[in-house]
């Protein structure tokens, strides 16, 4: 096959503008792969700016949620304070109130025997 192939070599020469439209079109394929790149690295960059925009407010909540959280454990810690506090007074005026009506038992037990030693 050397006729075959020395006649394709004498039509490249021949024809010496098809590697360079060949050439030509790879520039072309190569320049588009270049300019759909720059359009993908744009859409990524914006994408990348709003999910940092995103996490930078999420960030900001959960510091927001974070300083509520402990208000609120301290106010329920406070409370927990309080109402111990105010279930030992109850108790406490409970106690003072059973001694007054134990008191008040006697002095009428101690009237009323007064009343008959009268009679």
């Amino acid at each position: 096959d050397v006729p075959s192939e020395l006649s394709r070599r004498l039509g490249e020469v021949r024809h010496g503008d098809v590697p360079s439209e060949l050439g030509k079109e790879k520039a072309q394929a190569q320049g588009r792969q270049h300019e759909q790149a720059s359009v993908r690295e744009e859409e990524l960059s914006f994408e990348l700016s709003r999910v940092k925009a995103d996490n930078f407010e999420l960030e900001s909540t959960l510091k927001a949620t974070k300083v509520k959280l402990e208000s609120t454990a301290q106010l329920l810690t406070e409370q927990s304070h309080l109402n111990s506090s105010l279930i030992a007074k109850t108790d406490t005026l409970e106690a003072k109130v059973k001694g007054m009506q134990t008191e008040a038992a006697h002095e009428r037990a101690r009237a009323i025997g007064i009343e008959r030693e009268m009679q």
